[in-house]
């Protein structure tokens, strides 16, 4: 260890003493084996030129969580908050490692793999029934515009044979005064029918399907979010929580990618 203080080889000498998995990465950095009981759990050991005027950095080498354990993986250990160079390295090692031995650090929850949900997504989405529901309401208008081509065509028809029998039908007009009331009536079925097409189009305009999706985007993300907190605080287990995350962060998923189609 070429270029490394008195001081540091000291310490790290300590610590391979009480912890034999302990070895040289590189200049000032170490890897320390925890034995746990479910296998050795290493940490980084980073001292710095600074050391031992400045704390260590020590960092979980696996995607773990613990009390201890805060972002980015680094181990905040109550002996940094107050430190003094005077503190043991093995001690601190030794702090460590008896937290993790009584709570032992779990694995990470997994998020969902998206590109595997989106090639999924016609299977999937037939678990979304409400925003399926949603969606398939969004052709309604183009069934009523259909209702309304097809009475017109009819209509029509009707209107044409009529011109063409203009002689007949004047003479003919009491005999058949119920297909003109069928028409009336058939005329004043198109007109509620292109009310309801201008309610329809008013209610899912691109604006409010838009807005509508963003609002339940927001609402799965929330949950996923609540559910996470909850994981955080322990007040479900692990099997929970991954029962209970997975389906508010797939449903927003899924609603993200209708919206931006749509937009």
């Amino acid at each position: 260890m070429a270029g490394v203080s008195q001081y540091e080889k000291s310490a790290i000498a300590q610590v391979q003493s009480v912890f034999s998995d302990t070895k040289s990465v590189k200049q000032s950095e170490y890897e320390v084996g925890l034995p746990l009981a479910l296998g050795l759990l290493y940490v980084r050991v980073y001292l710095g030129s600074s050391f031992p005027n400045h704390p260590p950095r020590i960092v979980v080498a696996s995607n773990v969580i613990h009390p201890l354990i805060g972002e980015k993986q680094i181990i905040e250990y109550p002996e940094a908050n107050s430190w003094s160079p005077g503190i043991s390295l093995l001690s601190i090692i030794q702090n460590i490692y008896n937290s993790f031995k009584s709570n032992p650090p779990k694995p990470a929850p997994k998020l969902p793999n998206f590109q595997q949900l989106i090639q999924n997504w016609n299977k999937s989405i037939e678990d979304e029934q409400d925003l399926l529901e949603f969606v398939m309401n969004l052709d309604e208008p183009d069934r009523l515009l259909k209702i309304r081509d097809q009475l017109l065509e009819g209509n029509l028809a009707k209107v044409n044979e009529n011109l063409a029998r203009k002689n007949e039908y004047d003479s003919m007009v009491n005999e058949h005064q119920g297909e003109i009331n069928e028409i009336e009536n058939l005329t004043g079925q198109l007109g509620n029918l292109m009310k309801q097409v201008e309610v329809l189009n008013k209610q899912y305009s691109q604006e409010k399907v838009l807005e509508k999706l963003k609002e339940m985007e927001a609402r799965y993300n929330k949950e996923a979010g609540d559910i996470l907190k909850r994981f955080m605080k322990k007040e479900i287990d692990m099997d929970e929580f991954v029962e209970q995350y997975q389906v508010p962060v797939k449903r927003a998923k899924f609603i993200q990618i209708a919206r931006e189609t749509r937009g």
